[in-house]
């Protein structure tokens, strides 16, 4: 098997199954939705195979063309940790235990993903998190057996079990939920360090750089949605062939896209890390709100003059990303208003010297790449 770290092209790992009791066919809109905006969907073995879901979705691939020739092509993938497993039939019985179960005309491509470096960076970002909040629980006992449990290594859904076993005073019972929660978040850390993908933002609140904001669900769905009216019929509704085409007329402004949402992506980062040396999470959230809220406009201004056209088949060069998005900046005046939001909310007077003094050469070029683009 080839390590999925390998892999150059578009991929994002798929959150949104990770309760093990959502069936793919109740995510089918949100996984073709996303094949729009990227080249290779991760969908993690334990998500699609555990014994909660298998039959379910083994019958829904055996009578779905579209999500089966998507599987077979490349364009859903899986990973293993075992070198051992040759394909879907050992990727089942490792997950739900279930054996004679066969999906005709099927095949799943798999990739190795290291098991132990994705184990590890679980837990220290657990163990990280966790320590912030110890100080909140007198029970000093409690935060000792959580340590331990989680130290235990045995796996994600069995810490998530047994920490009901430890036994909790009532005025402590707050402790397991906020346990729960960092150990929610440590499994996405845990994908994403693991699989080297891009991690789209599962929570509003989120605030860890691994998350990006600009593949979010809400996004990817509007996004869905205004592609069907424009080809004047819902995605869900096209066969594998028409499907097909549809992802590669995209692929340019897929590549053009994700690059220049890397390049937004390192600044809110940046942003992140300057805010965190100078002020606490919570100002942080709110600064992001406001962040988000701007970037929305740029995002269904991008959809509206560069994909529409590009759906027409006309050359994609006639409406390049970066010109769209200079002109958005400079309709919204995204640069003075993000400032504005940051002072208003972390109430430091030297904010923005601060922040123009870090990022004044990426702000000058960017002012003058505006003034000559437009």
């Amino acid at each position: 098997m080839q390590p999925i770290s390998q892999i150059k092209a578009i991929k994002l790992y798929y959150p949104f199954l990770r309760d093990r009791n959502i069936s793919i066919r109740e995510q089918y809109k949100n996984i073709l939705s996303y094949l729009l905006l990227t080249d290779v969907l991760i969908l993690p073995p334990d998500h699609i195979f555990n014994e909660s879901v298998i039959y379910k979705n083994a019958d829904f691939i055996k009578k779905n063309e579209l999500i089966r020739e998507s599987f077979k092509n490349g364009l859903i993938i899986s990973t293993a940790t075992d070198l051992s497993i040759r394909d879907y039939k050992d990727l089942i019985f490792e997950r739900s235990k279930k054996e004679n179960i066969k999906i005709p005309n099927f095949t799943i491509p798999l990739y190795y993903r290291n098991g132990i470096d994705q184990k590890k960076a679980y837990l220290n970002f657990f163990l990280k998190e966790f320590k912030i909040i110890e100080s909140l629980f007198y029970e000093k006992q409690n935060i000792r057996d959580i340590v331990k449990l989680a130290k235990s290594n045995q796996g994600h859904y069995n810490f998530l079990k047994n920490i009901h076993r430890i036994n909790f005073s009532e005025e402590e019972r707050s402790l397991i939920e906020y346990t729960k929660q960092i150990a929610k978040i440590a499994y996405l850390k845990g994908g994403a360090d693991g699989n080297h993908p891009i991690m789209p933002t599962v929570d509003s609140t989120n605030e860890y750089t691994f998350f990006n904001d600009y593949y979010s669900l809400r996004f990817v769905q509007q996004f869905a949605i205004r592609v069907s009216k424009h080809i004047k019929c819902d995605i869900t509704e096209l066969n594998f062939d028409k499907f097909f085409r549809l992802v590669e007329t995209l692929k340019s402004f897929k590549d053009e896209y994700n690059e220049k949402c890397g390049i937004f992506k390192d600044l809110d980062d940046d942003v992140y890390n300057a805010l965190v040396k100078i002020n606490n999470g919570d100002n942080y959230r709110k600064y992001k709100k406001g962040i988000n809220f701007l970037v929305g406009f740029i995002l269904a201004e991008i959809i509206d003059d560069a994909v529409l056209p590009l759906l027409s088949l006309q050359p994609t060069q006639n409406y390049p990303i970066k010109f769209i998005i200079a002109v958005i900046f400079e309709r919204y005046k995204l640069m003075e208003k993000s400032l504005s939001i940051a002072n208003q909310i972390v109430d430091q007077k030297d904010f923005e010297t601060y922040l123009i003094s870090k990022f004044g050469d990426v702000i000058d070029k960017f002012d003058n790449s505006i003034k000559l683009i437009t």
